[in-house]
């Protein structure tokens, strides 16, 4: 037979859920900094081997990027795995809205390679979603500084459906640099209170 918990009881687990969400969306600023410096490296990239080097395969930086934080996540995880750890309402649907967001940007750019898009309208397409991801996976810790990345992403995301490809990749680099770097880096060394 369940044992009734008492109305303190409740809370008392309520709060610790709470606190585990948190903590965990903390030490995911971590993954943050990781993706954040690699896709932010990987624009620069672009926009040297577009810019400069006039390449054709400019496009590639993104590839490379991809694959090292597959491998890094990869690493990390499998020394995570040994510690059990809590799965939280919040921390499943944060895993499935980056899932999401992977898939998303996966989609945008097999339509890119299908000529279905301009080379225009996929940065644009590609800021938003990076707006709509951190804002989500800001509000649902009330995380201010992810909050106001994602806000200044989507203003990006509008300034850059107004420039040519080349200036559309300096912008990709800043809404990664605001959006992604510089929460993540805050997320990660700040103290718990904040989230």
């Amino acid at each position: 037979m369940e044992k009734q918990l008492s109305q303190e009881e409740s809370f008392e687990m309520i709060q610790s859920m709470i606190n585990i969400s948190r903590q965990n969306f903390r030490n995911g600023g971590f993954y943050y900094i990781v993706w954040g410096s690699l896709f932010f490296a990987a624009a620069i990239a672009q926009y040297v081997l577009y810019a400069v080097f006039n390449s054709e395969l400019h496009w590639l930086s993104w590839a490379v990027a991809g694959a090292l934080a597959i491998v890094l996540n990869i690493f990390v995880l499998s020394g995570k795995k040994k510690k059990p750890q809590v799965k939280t309402y919040v921390g499943r649907v944060n895993t499935y809205l980056w899932t999401g967001f992977v898939i998303s940007i996966i989609f945008i750019a097999f339509l890119a390679s299908q000529r279905l898009l301009s080379e225009t309208q996929i940065n644009p397409l590609i800021i938003m979603m990076y707006g709509f991801t951190t804002f989500i996976s800001g509000g649902m810790l009330r995380f201010k500084w992810m909050i106001a990345g994602a806000i200044a992403a989507w203003i990006i995301a509008i300034i850059c459906s107004f420039q040519d490809y080349g200036i559309q990749m300096i912008l990709v680099a800043a809404a990664i640099l605001i959006s992604y770097l510089i929460p993540g880096i805050i997320l990660n060394y700040t103290k718990e209170s904040y989230v």
